[in-house]
């Protein structure tokens, strides 16, 4: 039997990550929970937050830092400055953005590898090979992709942007 996850991220004056397991699509090793908060923090923007593959740990950004827990609340540890975490297909990093630039954090060694400027809320395929990030550098929003095998960014969407000066 396979199950779904939900998980909610309430924002307002704090923000709470608030996970279920109820019915449909997940592998059937994950067993149906209650919800239950498991942050809680102030907070004046909104949160990002990602599962990790094998389901047991979430990354999240909060006040400017990316940070990690076990999925039951414990463990939290912040891990660098940024936005926008999400794992890799393997679990063993994290792509993410600082103020400008994509970047991998390496979990086990804690290395940063700068991936590309000029990009913002990067996500990971599901193979782990790609990733996709919007743009930042000429203020269009156009989507890239980063290929890791050869390090190389190309342009996905042509949107352009009317500059109002």
């Amino acid at each position: 039997m396979r199950k779904k996850i939900f998980c909610l991220s309430v924002v307002s004056v704090s923000i709470s990550v608030i996970c279920y397991a109820g019915s449909a699509l997940i592998p059937s090793s994950y067993k149906a929970a209650v919800l239950r908060q498991v942050t809680l923090y102030k907070c004046t923007a909104q949160s990002f937050f990602s599962f990790s593959p094998d389901g047991e740990k979430v990354v999240y950004d909060m006040d400017g830092k990316v940070w990690l827990m076990w999925k039951d609340g414990s463990h939290k540890q912040p891990l660098t400055n940024g936005f926008h975490p999400s794992f890799s297909a393997d679990g063993k990093s994290i792509v993410y953005q600082d103020e400008e630039s994509v970047l991998l954090y390496d979990i086990e060694t804690g290395s940063i590898k700068h991936l590309t400027p000029h990009g913002r809320m990067p996500l990971f395929s599901p193979s782990g090979a790609r990733l996709v990030y919007l743009t930042t550098e000429d203020l269009s929003n156009n989507l890239y992709m980063y290929e890791s095998d050869n390090e190389q960014s190309r342009q996905l969407t042509e949107v352009e942007t009317e500059r109002k000066v």
